[in-house]
């Protein structure tokens, strides 16, 4: 079963975003504020000094709930009462459900959430199944927020900065929904008689603990009805608000192509301008109708906007009256980081290039069908100026007929890569041989060669950096060796082993160096199907036991996770 935490509540909202999380689950590591886990310091505060200066002996509170309670009895006081909401939301995850009120669209705020779990550790469902009374706290399983199935908290003073202050979990009251469209996220009802009882809730286990002397709060009624504003574009009749969005609301648009070239850009439901800089050419291209004609197979010199919060984007139109295999590039000088995108006419994106701060740009090699298409530029960060002026970039992009098979290829590149369409060295090791036994290399560049990472590396190198090189091991063997970490990961030793017969082996990789950690995977005579097995610790022996092969030829391949520089280590297969 999955529970909230205050916090994971309050950020799954993400200040009115979904109701129940990003994955629903256990969020938040602080249950009660950002230094206190007990919630013993979070008592007595002035709200509820001024609360039980006023709501205690028989005092009536604004919401026409008698307290009748003294210190001699053990009837339920009312230090806090009654809860405003400007939010409701209601959600469906994962077979739980969620309700949940917010106070304010501003941080701080409280949350009052309504929440219905499958059963702790058996196979019941959530309780909700549609219109009907659900009793609070009416169970042994419900008197605690660890095993509840109709649970209900109040989270107070909620910031994502610094969690929530305090909890407060409900020992009694009752839920009414007159009214459920759970596909439509749609419910009516009256939340009433709620009596809560600040807690707090292990981050753990989520059992809820009774807080001493801590407050409470009571709610007499709460009316709620989260029928939303649309559930489809027809059901938006504001000519300035035609289109319903995924948080069925109204809104201007759903994206770039709801907008003019005025106001290019959809954020957030609203059309917006974008802002500008010196030194930006070619605008207005911000937008597919105001786009820049661009002819493949030359160079454009561009000037982007930079930072996350100018939300400049450059457009590029151009037309491929066949299939053609276009190889992209996007390039500038200076510590920036500019993402770049083929679109369709669609003004959806089909791929691109997005690597995080890229040393020399970005580069995409997409095979396309006859039609028209964009390209898009806009940056995602930039690291060493203020934005105040444009970055200069480059953009060049060539399209070639793309291959069919290896017959259409020639020369080193002699295998076609169908789905890039390009002629290329190799896609994978197998293509390669024991002299030069790795593929190296992505898209036109890719061909097979070694890799020599490793100073002063053994006599076996550099044949065993790929399996059609591999060392020969036999079973019961130990056998010295050494390796290195290196950058691309691409450094690695491989071993084939043969056995007669179906067996269960054990395979062990020892090393001295403290700072080494070496890892391995074993694989059967396929290797393309991937590893059946690995020893990828941190542990030094790295074993792998109890590993069932069948007779005939299998492989290892060892990796320096991470070592100082070259060192040694021993391999060794093994029959159970």
């Amino acid at each position: 079963m999955k529970k909230l935490t205050p916090y994971g509540v309050m950020v799954a909202l993400a200040l009115f975003g979904s109701a129940c999380g990003d994955d629903g689950g256990k969020g938040g590591n602080n249950t009660t504020g950002p230094n206190n886990t007990t919630g013993e310091n979070n008592t007595n505060n002035s709200n509820n000094e001024t609360n039980n200066e006023t709501n205690t002996n028989n005092q009536t509170n604004t919401n026409n709930q008698t307290n009748t309670t003294g210190p001699n009895n053990n009837e339920f006081v009312c230090q806090t009462n009654g809860f405003t909401p400007v939010v409701a939301e209601f959600e469906e995850d994962d077979g739980s459900h969620f309700l949940q009120f917010l106070s304010s669209e501003n941080e701080p705020l409280n949350i009052l959430s309504v929440e219905f779990y499958p059963e702790v550790g058996g196979d019941a469902p959530s309780p909700l199944v549609g219109p009907g009374t659900y009793m609070i706290g009416s169970t042994p399983a419900d008197q605690n927020y660890e095993t509840c199935q109709t649970c209900v908290t109040i989270f107070e003073q909620c910031s994502q900065e610094t969690g929530c202050a305090k909890v407060y979990f409900a020992e009694a009251g009752q839920i009414e929904f007159t009214g459920y469209d759970e596909e439509n996220r749609a419910v009516i009802g009256e939340v009433s008689g709620l009596q809560l009882r600040e807690v707090t809730i292990d981050e753990n286990t989520f059992r809820s603990t009774p807080v001493a002397n801590g407050g409470t709060w009571c709610v007499d009624s709460l009316a709620f009805d989260t029928t939303p504003e649309c559930t489809t574009n027809d059901e938006c009749t504001d000519e300035a608000k035609p289109f319903c969005s995924d948080s069925l609301t109204c809104v201007e648009c759903l994206g770039i192509l709801d907008c003019g070239s005025d106001l290019p850009l959809c954020v957030e439901g609203a059309c917006t301008a974008i802002e500008t800089c010196t030194g930006d050419v070619d605008e207005p291209n911000n937008h597919p109708t105001t786009a820049t004609a661009y002819t493949l197979g030359t160079d454009v010199t561009g000037g982007m906007c930079s930072g996350t919060t100018t939300g400049d984007v450059d457009w590029y139109s151009f037309t491929l009256a066949t299939d053609q295999t276009v190889s992209a590039t996007l390039a500038w000088e200076g510590n920036h980081d500019i993402d770049f995108y083929v679109f369709g006419a669609d003004a959806v994106p089909i791929t691109g290039s997005q690597e995080a701060n890229p040393p020399s740009g970005e580069s995409f090699v997409e095979l396309l069908p006859a039609g028209d298409y964009y390209f898009i530029v806009t940056p995602f960060e930039t690291l060493d100026d203020d934005g105040a002026a444009a970055i200069t970039y480059t953009l060049r992009a060539d399209a070639t007929d793309p291959c069919t098979d290896n017959a259409s290829c020639t020369g080193d590149a002699g295998i076609c890569d169908v789905a890039t369409g390009l002629c290329v060295g190799c896609l994978q090791d197998s293509d390669c041989d024991a002299t030069n036994p790795v593929c190296i290399g992505s898209g036109a560049a890719a061909a097979c060669g070694i890799v020599d990472s490793c100073v002063d590396d053994d006599a076996n190198e550099h044949g065993d950096d790929g399996a059609l090189g591999a060392n020969t091991l036999t079973v019961a063997t130990e056998v010295s060796a050494k390796i290195c970490t290196d950058e691309d990961a691409l450094e690695a030793d491989w071993y084939t082993f043969t056995l007669d017969a179906d067996a269960t082996v054990t395979v062990t990789a020892t090393w001295t160096d403290p700072d080494t950690d070496i890892d391995f995977r074993v694989y059967e005579a396929d290797i393309e199907a991937g590893s059946v097995a690995s020893g990828s610790s941190t542990d030094n022996p790295e074993v792998a036991a109890g590993v069932a092969l069948t007779a005939g030829v299998h492989f290892i391949k060892v990796r320096a996770y991470e070592s100082p520089g070259t060192v040694d280590y021993t391999i060794n297969v093994t029959i159970d």
